[in-house]
């Protein structure tokens, strides 16, 4: 979707959801999530960070409390715009974000206060979602979601920058991508994504946006790190 300067970058949302159609989905931490017999996270949030989740889904993550967290599962459009507090076409363009994550059944965390720094009125979020999996764990997991992403990212227009393994057992696969999103001339959506392929027969996509990656993605790093499978 092509967006115009000062404008919420829709691009990463709506990116994930096209290859989510297609085949795929992601979330993922640097090392292996860790279980919780209980349902919930095994531990509490690092300080000035909450949990967010899909309980479903069985998949955790820590976010910032200053960001805006909003469970498109429990809430509706509606209610959703009125947490975020945006106006004019940010929030207009964020409506529609909303609608397309609130479909698949997703989770969205934004940091409002980016918009008023940032020179595009970029607003850094990160949206979270699962779909049923077409792709079994074991040897090659992690190597077709790599080969999936490679063929179907040019599609939406994003330059893949580079993606990895970060492990792969017989109980969860793991990608890291990241990825440069043109949303309007001149701006640039700089993505960082997770793909966790997990053994409840789910791949879930947790995808960070930035506009500032140097000054955002140390952050997105950490916030991945958080993210626990149950």
């Amino acid at each position: 979707m092509a967006l115009q300067p000062r404008t919420f970058p829709l691009s990463a949302v709506l990116a994930a959801i096209v290859v989510a159609a297609l085949t795929l989905a992601a979330c993922g931490g640097s090392g292996s999530p860790t279980a919780s017999a209980s349902g919930g996270p095994t531990k509490a949030a690092p300080t000035g960070f909450q949990w967010i989740g899909l309980p479903a889904d069985h998949i955790w993550l820590a976010v910032p409390d200053s960001w805006a967290a909003l469970n498109l599962n429990s809430m509706s459009v509606t209610q959703a715009m009125a947490r975020l507090k945006l106006t004019g076409q940010t929030a207009a363009d964020m409506r529609n974000a909303v609608e397309q994550l609130r479909s698949a059944g997703g989770f969205l965390a934004v940091d409002t206060a980016s918009v008023a720094t940032s020179p595009s009125k970029f607003a850094t979020n990160l949206n979270f979602f699962c779909t049923p999996a077409s792709i079994p764990l074991g040897p090659g997991a992690a190597s077709a979601i790599i080969s999936t992403t490679e063929s179907l990212y040019p599609k939406t227009g994003a330059q893949i920058i580079s993606d990895n393994q970060v492990i792969s057992t017989t109980s969860v696969a793991i990608v890291r991508i990241v990825a440069n999103l043109p949303i309007s001339p001149g701006v640039t959506a700089h993505e960082l994504q997770f793909v966790t392929l997990t053994s409840r027969g789910k791949i879930c996509y947790t995808s960070f946006s930035t506009d500032r990656p140097a000054e955002f993605f140390p952050q997105f790093v950490k916030m991945a790190a958080t993210i626990q499978l149950n």
